[in-house]
């Protein structure tokens, strides 16, 4: 990790910061990584939040899917990220200028596989409660208040 020199790099470097002891992270497993993505040089923010993708599919930058495989739930890492396997020579519009290097802090929240997952992550769960609570409402008296409702529900 400490032996990365930007521009010349062309691998991912990886450093755990705090280790996990949730499931481990692999390919086909749908990953929810809280995130923090500087650029190398500067250390300028340039996106945080959070991101759910399935693992080997492709979805995010190369740099990801190698420098996140084996990482523990509730672990953080590190990585450095050279060019290559981020944007390279034509970078992120205004944000990643070209054959920047790049960093990320990631914390990996959850871990999950099948169809249940993929759903999850391609709808969102916010989207799912709420299109299970329109459904339900039909079956629902008229005469119900928030609070009942909320009560049905176990909430």
């Amino acid at each position: 990790f400490e032996a990365y020199v930007m521009g010349r790099t062309t691998v991912v470097a990886k450093k755990d910061t705090v280790k996990g002891d949730g499931e481990i992270s692999k390919k086909g497993d749908i990953l929810t990584i809280d995130y923090v993505g500087r650029l190398l040089q500067s250390g300028t923010e340039f996106d945080k939040g959070t991101m759910a993708f399935k693992l080997g599919d492709g979805n995010v930058i190369p740099g990801w899917e190698q420098g996140l495989e084996g990482l523990r739930v509730g672990g953080k890492r590190t990585l450095k990220i050279p060019p290559n396997l981020a944007y390279g020579e034509r970078g992120a519009g205004d944000v990643i200028p070209g054959n920047a290097d790049l960093s990320f802090e990631c914390e990996l929240k959850s871990v999950g596989s099948g169809p249940i997952a993929e759903i999850l992550m391609k709808v969102g769960v916010r989207r799912l409660v709420l299109g299970a609570l329109f459904g339900a409402s039909f079956l629902l008296p008229k005469d119900l208040s928030v609070r009942d409702i909320i009560s049905f529900f176990g909430f």
